[in-house]
């Protein structure tokens, strides 16, 4: 999955515009420096980004760090589990049974996203979830379904809006 920064270089040269397309990629990047700088708490703490499967099959979605859902977290300081890396092989997401969803329990934080047309997407409705220690603790933060559609597109349209609302919550989360 291409970058956002990446995807706007490419955009702003086939426009005939790559200054103007530069400009706005240092600029959201300086917005998640500054972030960073605001959240020292992030550094180093794991967070993953998790839905229900949009099949209906009882499974989850758990995002890589090459994911750009990942990168949201990353480029925020966090790390994404190695794990879940491993479990997608090779590809930006894997794929878990219910069973797994215990996996969730590695990270300091959960960012629950709603796929659109998906059943019953929330955490509270997924089996199992209310044992979760970072769903007892607190440590999940629930995305809107346009905050997930915005994190999913990741571009410097949608970016923005994430970092004004959500790095606050998400810090809140973590107690601090």
């Amino acid at each position: 999955q291409i970058a956002w920064q990446d995807a706007t270089h490419l955009i702003g040269t086939a426009l005939g515009k790559p200054d103007e397309a530069d400009q706005l990629v240092t600029d959201l990047e300086a917005r998640f420096a500054g972030l960073r700088a605001l959240y020292p708490q992030f550094a180093g703490r794991s967070a993953a980004v998790a839905a229900a499967s949009s099949t209906g099959s009882g499974n989850y979605f758990v995002w890589t760090s090459d994911d750009n859902r990942g990168r949201f977290l990353t480029s925020l300081g966090f790390t994404v589990p190695a794990q879940f890396d491993e479990l997608a092989d090779g590809d930006f997401y894997a794929d878990i049974s219910g069973e797994q969803l215990g996996l969730l329990d590695q990270n300091d934080l959960v960012a629950w996203i709603t796929i659109p047309g998906t059943p019953n997407p929330g955490i509270a409705q997924q089996p199992g979830a209310a044992a979760l220690r970072v769903a007892q603790e607190g440590r999940v933060v629930e995305l809107t379904e346009e905050q997930g559609v915005a994190l999913s597109f990741s571009s410097v349209l949608s970016l923005p809006a994430l970092l004004d609302e959500l790095a606050a919550e998400l810090a809140a989360r973590l107690g601090g």
